[in-house]
């Protein structure tokens, strides 16, 4: 069996959706080493996600690499709306 991949947490913040990406801007995540950055993300099966994201949502995802293609998302949840926005 196959050693499952690592998987990182973050909050971020949507900039763009697509049928299968998201672009999303996230904080630095130190145990990828980082810098705070605008990037794709593979998204899970439409099923899985919540209805209604927006570009401007903040979220928080759980990720694992994938070798020569985009890091793949594997949760997706909505945050709360910072207050007072």
């Amino acid at each position: 069996s196959t050693p499952t991949a690592p998987r990182y947490t973050t909050d971020a913040v949507i900039d763009a959706l697509g049928s299968d990406t998201v672009t999303l801007t996230h904080p630095p995540i130190a145990a990828l080493k980082w810098p705070q950055m605008k990037m794709d993300f593979q998204l899970p099966p439409r099923a899985q996600l919540p209805r209604d994201l927006e570009a401007g949502d903040r979220v928080q995802i759980e990720f694992e690499m994938q070798d020569g293609d985009l890091p793949r998302i594997t949760r997706l949840q909505p945050l709360a709306p910072e207050v007072g926005k």
